[in-house]
């Protein structure tokens, strides 16, 4: 019998990026050119960035963050594992005429040679793997691609915040005026959102989606990073360096490597 393919393999590919990601885009979810001006901006001085840093984009998606930073003249390498989204990243690398790496590979795969003066996974991208064991590989592997006194930042929704306000059922009406459908339910013993979208275009046409995330805390990332022997040195509720609190919109964490 054969092993079903992971969602996350399935679902971020060319569908997801015209079908979910795009409305959002176009609704002004914090996703066009200005906010992620806004993000870089952060990270640059979040992570204390030296000009010509290396600097690794994990699960990059199609570019967004890896471009603006390679156009502040980072070495960026920007991993994905869509296909699809590394095409996206390449084209818009060259439309932007910056120099930037990128590789479609699985995050667990992510190069450890030579080493990178920080790692970034942005925008929720963490989590999808199918144990915390496979997860706290990943945290690992930023370790030891990491060189002494490197940064790993870290931003994703503030699991605290989701779970107090969760919903098992949500209707968005989109600027394009389409209808994006979330149905959703939290298992409080694993930590996993489990959430079916449905996106309802204004031609009546369905697109449905899977998504199934571990709801990882402040405390529990903290004790992945002191496992793989980085220690957390900050904690946002956002890019305004708010601190994190139980209502934070966001949860942004800064870990590092010793330095000698």
């Amino acid at each position: 019998m054969s092993t079903p393919e992971p969602w996350y393999r399935a679902f971020f590919e060319r569908d997801y990026y015209d079908t979910f990601y795009a409305p959002l885009q176009a609704a002004g979810q914090r996703l066009g050119p200005e906010a992620t001006a806004r993000e870089v901006d952060f990270i640059v001085d979040a992570l204390e960035l030296p000009h010509g840093a290396r600097v690794l984009d994990l699960a990059c998606g199609h570019g967004r963050h890896s471009v603006a930073l390679a156009s502040r003249g980072f070495d960026v390498t920007g991993l994905d594992l869509s296909a699809y989204h590394i095409e996206l990243a390449r084209a818009a690398a060259a439309e932007a005429g910056v120099s930037a790496t990128f590789l479609c590979d699985d995050m667990r795969n992510l190069p450890v040679a030579p080493p990178f003066d920080a790692v970034i996974n942005f925008f929720t991208a963490f989590g999808y793997l199918e144990s915390d064991e496979e997860d706290a590989s990943v945290i690992s592997r930023v370790a030891e691609a990491l060189s002494p006194g490197g940064r790993f930042l870290i931003e994703t929704n503030n699991a605290l915040r989701t779970l107090r306000h969760f919903q098992p059922g949500l209707v968005t009406r989109l600027q394009d005026g389409g209808l994006m459908i979330e149905e959703g339910s939290f298992d409080a013993v694993t930590g996993r959102i489990d959430r079916r979208l449905t996106y309802v275009a204004p031609d009546a046409t369905r697109r449905e989606g899977e998504i199934h995330v571990r709801a990882y805390t402040a405390p529990e990332l903290a004790a992945m990073f002191r496992a793989a022997g980085l220690s957390l040195l900050a904690a946002f509720g956002d890019i305004d360096r708010s601190p994190l609190t139980f209502d934070s919109r966001r949860m942004i964490l800064v870990a590092g490597k010793p330095a000698g």
